[in-house]
């Protein structure tokens, strides 16, 4: 993108959601790895913004034209400020030799309208939460269904994978202690705000503590949950059931 069109996105009004297609062409397979390398280093960046990708893949067959593009993906910004805020992120500056050496040709384009807005999926539904800790991370802990009232968005256990459905919290503290784990809520107060989730509660019933929480829909089947207590936070990621 040069700069007379950085210039003209960011003199358009409004501050909806953007979504770029980015269709690329590799240098080989070497310029293969470098752009792996570069969504790798310069996704987190995309993220801090509120970002996420809405699709990643190879184009299988082509239909019209006369360039073949060896990959095709979906960016969703929160808005064009968001995007431009990381574009001109020098810590994201410096990823970008890594696309330069991995890229034969490109196209960018944006949708400022339409697309973006029926390509938001909803948090609401229900999540597999993994195990975090122990010799069983990563295998499914709880289902959680998160439902929306008024606009806030909260959460509550409808599953137990590994415990008898009729497990009560003896970690709990206050009025969760001795209660059942099955229908608890673990989640509350989620606002939704620049296409995050934020300003949330989260509990942990292992431990009987509660953090701040946010979370971010990478994609309408994956959602990054971070807990955060004082300046210490972590991240993982749920998996949608249904």
């Amino acid at each position: 993108m040069n700069i007379d069109e950085f210039s003209r996105l960011a003199k358009k009004p409004g501050e909806t959601p953007v979504v770029m297609l980015n269709l690329i062409k590799f240098k080989g397979a070497e310029g293969q790895a470098s752009y792996a390398r570069y969504t790798k280093e310069a996704g987190k960046f995309v993220e801090g913004v509120g970002g996420k990708v809405l699709y990643l893949g190879k184009p299988d067959e082509m239909l019209n034209g006369n360039e073949r593009w060896d990959l095709i993906m979906l960016v969703q910004y929160p808005s064009r400020k968001a995007f431009l805020s990381m574009a001109n992120n020098p810590d994201y500056l410096k990823t970008h030799h890594f696309r330069e050496e991995g890229v034969m040709a490109a196209v960018m384009l944006f949708v400022f309208s339409g697309l973006s807005k029926a390509a938001e999926p909803s948090l609401s539904g229900i999540w597999s939460m993994p195990i975090v800790k122990g010799k069983d991370k990563g295998k499914e802990r709880f289902h959680v269904e998160i439902f929306e009232k008024d606009g806030i968005y909260y959460g509550k256990i409808v599953k137990l994978s590994t415990l008898p459905a009729n497990t009560v919290c003896k970690k709990c503290k206050k009025g969760r202690q001795d209660k059942p784990l099955m229908g608890m809520q673990i989640l509350s107060n989620l606002k939704r705000e620049a296409g995050r989730y934020v300003e949330g509660k989260i509990y942990d019933v292992e431990e009987g503590n509660e953090y701040k929480c946010s979370m971010t829909l990478m994609s309408p089947e994956r959602l990054k949950v971070t807990a955060c207590i004082m300046f210490i936070c972590e991240s993982h990621y749920w998996t949608r059931v249904k």
